[in-house]
């Protein structure tokens, strides 16, 4: 749809040409429609009764985060300057991204015509004309369009020297979408998308018979952003829309989250504590946080006659989440409120003074209400012991409205069964009169025997009754309830205690119930000039009144003496316990431990004590801690940090092969008074520290030290310190070699420089953990000569098992034989062997007397398997230990004689050639006479019978034969 426009091409005359262009410089033309039009879209906003509210979007300078070659915006742009660019070919304007759904309608015609302000300079030739089409876009769909056609091109230059002005035209683009269930025309930008407006001109430009001096092309150009001299009006575009309308207001108790249930009904007359109310604010505007310009709370009474509280929220208070603003008030009302429904609304104006109201659907101060709860001195548990009666208190209170009467009957939800005896200090009930009345009931409970069947709690129930119609009858206003843990406990029981550096309990050290949380080793400081003093809670969990005993043990040449710390009197001893006063189930005694070093320095500075608190009612129930006492002579060192982390001062655990550093920083801090002096200390390196190199075969004498301080690599020997001063240093150690697995302890001192009898000095244990190598190096070595044997000799051979490993292990030696053999060891089949230790054995061998031979060699296997709680390692850990034990027997008839019985290969070897040889020498015999005889029948058969063939036999001679002998031999 095009708006109609006044036509300003005049006669072709000198005089009108001049008038025009005079006209056109000094006054920007508009359309005689232009007012009607805009009287009428004011019309339609200040009328406007619903959700929607009128905004003019501007067409402004270009914005990086929203494209375009400009900005549509609700911000004026009344500042910077003109911008400006060709419509022909299209040229395209964007919102930036939407940060959530925005429904839009037009701002015109019932709400289907978006009404568009441009500021347009058609420059060309008379009697050119163009084609303009404006398309409104929701993401990348046409929602809304309008064409139109202009014929007034203007020409710069000139006789006159005149100039194009831009002219400020209405256009009306019509909505082709419809909103979805019938709601009439309009369209959805959803969030994330962009609203688009695209501007296309087309020209038929004019040839010839123009102006002299001007040219033949033509061109329709927009100008958007603050416009010269516009007079207050921009290139623009009227919509509708709710860009507020995810805006919430959401009401909670104190520390309530967005996401919990709201909290809409509220009790004139509760707890202080419980009268605060929760609102929290999320304002979000479609586009963007820039577009609010205020964001107010409202509530009102129940008849909207008065303001109850008027909030808004400054710049400070509003937060940025996620492109929206979130805020939250606290109201605390005070008591005695009327009851009713109070009105809440969240009131917010965007920067055009469009101001969008969401009225909330109310609180309501409740008229019945009461409040259940455990009394405060109770605690959240009933202790029940056996056929022992207990008592709960509770606090009942009416927090509804003043003059309102009600009465409240408790009672257990569930009954526990008919062998517990269970009753209220007030059975027929608790009379509230008005708001702000409290009751204190009272359940007693006895427990039976056998509390087998025993629930985990109680649950409460309380109705309240009034007369909601005064008509002298009660109903039922409100059902509350409560519950109360219960515990089982025994008469008596084990006493729970724990010790506290300071006289306040804050800085608990040890704790008998919660051992693993302290390391018992770590060193607490005290004065080596007097009795240093921790302190002590034992506490009472068994069901009746109990008196502990309380056992320190440490150190002979520690001085152990105990106070109460309300009364400051010393506990009664009773050999070597303190006896501790009467304590009531559940509570507990407060006594200091004062500790008292030796004398004499050096001697046990570290102390570790062990106590051990017993149930006087019955000793078989007991408790134990432990915690550590350090001297100080006025300074003291910690390990502040180390590559492994907690707990500080235990390093490792870490290989035995490392050869990386380990770098420990410690903290060095003056102890002493203020006032005192400043004084140089010297710290020790550990390498030259007695206790150290006395520590078992001085395995640290070949681990390296050095100190340096923290900042740099420079070597740290001497260090000076005022009262309170504290010092940084790092130690870096090298561990050393065959330095057995496990926690071994080194000791860093710090020694005052300049006091020669008695120089104030701290010694910092450091801890070292070594992981424990695999037992694979081990070695069974042959100490005795391994000569030869007769046989049936009996002989000792000794030999030892090596242990590379650093651990300790248990061994099962075994040892086998060959058969006829008999081998054994001389001592128990199990041995400890300390890491990197040996220890030596005997093997006894008794060789065979009648089943060996000269030369036989007897194979012995000795066998170590380490052993893990009795449970042998794998196969590969297994060492093994071959002994060849020759037999000699040179001239023994039984050897002989044994050769015969059972031959070896080489004998029967040698024995079977020997026989073939007689053999042999025997058949050469043999056949040499059964010659001579063939000789003599031959002659005989010769005579008798010519025809038989003799065979001629040639003679052996003697060199021959003894030549087969010797190739026998």
């Amino acid at each position: 749809m095009s708006m109609s426009t006044a036509h300003y091409s005049g006669p072709r005359v000198v005089l009108g040409l001049v008038f025009i262009m005079l006209f056109s410089v000094f006054t920007p033309l508009t359309p005689s429609g232009m007012e009607e039009l805009h009287q009428s879209i004011e019309e339609s906003r200040h009328g406007s009764s619903d959700s929607m509210v009128s905004y003019d979007l501007y067409i402004a300078e270009q914005n990086s985060s929203a494209g375009g070659s400009g900005v549509i915006t609700t911000h004026i742009p009344d500042s910077g300057g003109q911008q400006d660019e060709s419509m022909v070919g299209g040229v395209e304007f964007k919102s930036v991204p939407l940060i959530s759904n925005l429904t839009v309608i037009g701002d015109a015609g019932g709400g289907s015509v978006v009404p568009l302000f441009v500021y347009i300079r058609f420059s060309g030739q008379d009697q050119s004309t163009a084609d303009l089409t404006f398309e409104l876009m929701s993401g990348t769909t046409v929602v809304a369009t309008d064409t139109a056609t202009i014929d007034d091109p203007c020409q710069d230059g000139g006789i006159l020297g005149s100039s194009c002005a831009y002219q400020y035209r209405p256009y009306e683009m019509d909505i082709s979408s419809t909103l979805p269930d019938g709601g009439g025309n309009g369209f959805v930008v959803l969030s994330g998308k962009q609203i688009t407006l695209r501007m296309t001109a087309e020209t038929n430009c004019a040839g010839g018979g123009g102006v002299p001096g001007q040219g033949s092309d033509c061109d329709v150009r927009v100008a958007y952003g603050n416009v010269d001299n516009s007079n207050g009006a921009y290139t623009r575009m009227g919509v509708k829309a709710n860009a507020l309308a995810n805006s919430k207001v959401k009401v909670h108790h104190s520390g309530g989250s967005w996401n919990d249930a709201e909290v809409l009904e509220w009790a004139p007359n509760h707890r202080s504590e419980h009268r605060t109310m929760q609102l929290s604010v999320d304002v979000r505007d479609s586009f963007g946080r820039d577009d609010i310009k205020e964001v107010k709370l409202v509530m009102n009474t129940p008849d909207d006659t008065a303001v109850v509280f008027e909030k808004t929220f400054s710049n400070s208070e509003l937060k940025l989440d996620n492109e929206g603003l979130v805020a939250q008030h606290e109201w605390t009302y005070s008591a005695g409120r009327a009851p009713g429904e109070y009105g809440l609304r969240l009131e917010v104006r965007d920067l055009q003074d469009n101001l969008v109201v969401y009225s909330h659907e109310g609180v309501e101060f409740v008229e019945y209400a009461v409040f259940l709860q455990l009394a405060p001195s109770q605690g959240d548990v009933i202790l029940i012991a056996p056929e022992k009666t207990s008592t709960v208190e509770f606090e009942l209170e009416h927090i509804g409205a003043d003059g309102v009467d009600m009465d409240v009957q408790l009672s257990l939800q569930r009954n526990p069964g008919s062998d517990w005896l269970i009753e209220f200090s007030e059975p027929g009930g608790y009379e509230l009169s008005g708001g702000g009345a409290l009751v204190r009931p009272t359940l007693t409970v006895t427990a039976p025997d056998d509390l087998s069947d025993a629930p985990t709690q109680f649950d409460i129930i309380g109705r309240a009754y009034a007369d909601t119609n005064n008509d002298g009858t009660s109903e039922e206003v409100q059902v509350v309830t409560t519950s109360v843990s219960i515990e089982e406990v025994g008469v008596y029981a084990p006493p729970k205690m724990s010790v506290f550096e300071d006289e306040e309990h804050t800085m608990e050290i040890a704790d008998s119930e919660r051992s693993e949380a302290y390391d018992p080793d770590v060193s607490h400081f005290i004065d080596g000039e007097g009795a240093g003093q921790f302190y002590m809670e034992v506490l009472n969990s068994g069901f009746d009144f109990d008196t502990f005993r309380i056992r320190v043990d440490g150190p002979h040449t520690w001085t152990v003496r105990m106070y109460d710390q309300d009364t400051s009197s010393s506990l009664v001893e009773e050999g070597a316990y303190f006896m501790t006063n009467q304590v009531e189930s559940h509570n507990f005694q407060s006594m200091i431990v004062e500790l008292t070093p030796p004398l004499e320095r050096g001697v046990d500075d570290i102390a570790k004590f062990a106590v051990s608190v017993l149930s006087e009612g019955n000793t078989s129930l007991r408790s134990n801690l432990s915690f550590t006492a350090h001297r100080t002579y006025g300074v003291f060192a910690q390990v502040t940090s180390d590559e492994f982390g907690l707990p500080l001062g235990h390093i490792g655990p870490f290989s035995s092969a490392r050869s990386l550093p380990l770098v420990i920083t410690i903290d060095i801090t003056n102890a002493m008074d203020e006032g005192e002096p400043v004084s140089n200390w010297q710290i020790i390196n550990p390498s030259e520290l007695d206790v150290n190199l006395e520590y078992k075969n001085q395995v640290f004498g070949t681990w390296g030290f050095a100190v340096s301080d923290t900042d740099s690599s420079a070597v740290v020997n001497t260090i000076s310190l005022g009262p309170g001063d504290v010092e940084s240093i790092r130690l870096s150690t090298t561990p050393g070699n065959k330095v057995k697995a496990g926690n071994h302890t080194i000791y860093l001192r710090i020694l005052e420089i300049g006091e020669e009898e008695l120089p104030r000095y701290f010694d910092l244990p450091l801890e070292f953990e070594i992981e424990a190598d695999m037992p694979d190096d081990l070695e069974i070595i042959q100490i005795s000569t391994n000569l030869p044997m007769q046989p049936g000799d009996k002989r000792t051979m000794d030999f030892k098992v090596f242990n590379g490993n650093n651990v300790d292990l248990d061994l099962l030696l075994e040892i086998d034989g060959p058969d006829g053999w008999e081998v054994d060891l001389d001592s128990i089949a199990y041995m400890g062997v300390d890491a990197f230790g040996e220890k030596t054995f005997s093997v006894i061998v008794i060789a065979p007397k009648d089943s060996v031979r000269d030369g036989d060699i007897g194979l012995i296997i000795i066998t170590a398997q380490p052993l893990h709680k009795e449970t042998a390692y794998g196969p590969s850990y297994t060492k093994t230990k071959k002994v060849e034990v020759n037999i000699e027997c040179s001239g023994s008839g039984d050897c002989l004689l044994q050769e015969l019985i059972s031959p070896r290969q080489s004998t029967v070897v040698a024995g079977g050639g020997f026989i073939l040889l007689i053999i042999f020498a025997a058949f050469l015999r043999g056949k040499r006479s059964a010659k001579i005889y063939e000789d003599f029948v031959d002659e005989v058969d010769l005579e008798e019978d010519r025809e038989i063939e003799s065979t001629e036999f040639e003679e052996i001679a003697d060199e021959e034969w003894e030549e087969d002998i010797e190739l026998l031999d």
